[in-house]
C-alpha cells in the first residue's frame, strides 16, 4: 500500500522547484552567486573561530553579519556630494527619449524630460529653431 505524500512534503518539493526556477531566472553567473559566496565566506570564518562555546558562536555570527552589511553598504547608492545651493536637482525622468514623438514633440522637450546623464535620440530630419 502506497501512502500519499504529506502536505509538508509537497510544500517542500514545490518550494525547491520554485527556488530552482527563481535561481535560473535571476542568478548572475558572471559574478558568482551571492548565496554561494556567503556560504564560502561563512565556511572559512567557521574554520578559524569555531570552538564549542557560546562566545565563539557570537564571534562567528557577528563576523557573518559584518560581512553581509559591508557588502550591502558598498553596493548602496553613493550620497550626492555637493556644496549646498550649488547642487543640481536629481531628475527622475527616463534614461532615453526619442524626439520628435507624441510625448516629446521638440528636442528641447526631450532634453527637459530625460534623466540627468540620459540620452536624447533625435530622428533624422531638418529642425528649424522657433
Amino acid at each position: 500500500m502506497i501512502n500519499p505524500p504529506s502536505a509538508r512534503r509537497v510544500a517542500r518539493a514545490l518550494g525547491l522547484v520554485a527556488g530552482l526556477g527563481v535561481d535560473l531566472v535571476f542568478a548572475d553567473p558572471r559574478r558568482g552567486h551571492p548565496v554561494a559566496g556567503m556560504g564560502t565566506l561563512a565556511g572559512r570564518l567557521e574554520r578559524v573561530v569555531y570552538r564549542d562555546n557560546r562566545w565563539a558562536g557570537v564571534v562567528f555570527v557577528g563576523g557573518c553579519l559584518v560581512s553581509v552589511l559591508t557588502i550591502a553598504w558598498s553596493h548602496a547608492a553613493p550620497a550626492q556630494q555637493c556644496v549646498p545651493g550649488q547642487c543640481l536637482p536629481q531628475t527622475q525622468g527616463p534614461l532615453t527619449v526619442t524626439v520628435p514623438s507624441t510625448r516629446y514633440p521638440t528636442v528641447q522637450a526631450g532634453i527637459n524630460a530625460v534623466a540627468s546623464g540620459g540620452t536624447v535620440r533625435v530622428k533624422a530630419g531638418v529642425y528649424v529653431e522657433a
